[in-house]
């Protein structure tokens, strides 16, 4: 079965301004908003790899599975997370 995951526990230090990076707006919506709704084509109730420093995150995002990455230890540990939620997955489609 394909599991749509969507990374989005990272800080966004790059981009600066302090807030999460997924909640940037383009055009008056949220990167979150737009690449869950890019996840639901594929997958109806996608997993969400989101910080617990940051729940907004996981409240825009809509519904959705979230997986709660508690220590920041990379996209890989993400990826891990992801599967570890997601037993009956034989693919999984990451998006960030």
């Amino acid at each position: 079965m394909l599991r749509v995951c969507v990374l989005a526990a990272g800080e966004g230090t790059r981009l600066g301004g302090g807030f999460a990076k997924p909640l940037t707006k383009i055009c008056g919506v949220t990167f979150i908003e737009i690449v869950m709704r890019l996840a639901r084509h594929f997958d109806e109730k996608p997993l969400l790899v989101a910080s617990p420093r940051r729940p907004e995150v996981a409240d825009e995002a809509g519904e959705c599975r979230v997986v709660w990455q508690e220590n920041p230890g990379g996209t890989g540990e993400a990826v891990l997370l992801a599967l570890a939620a997601a037993p009956d997955a034989t693919e999984l489609l990451t998006l960030c």
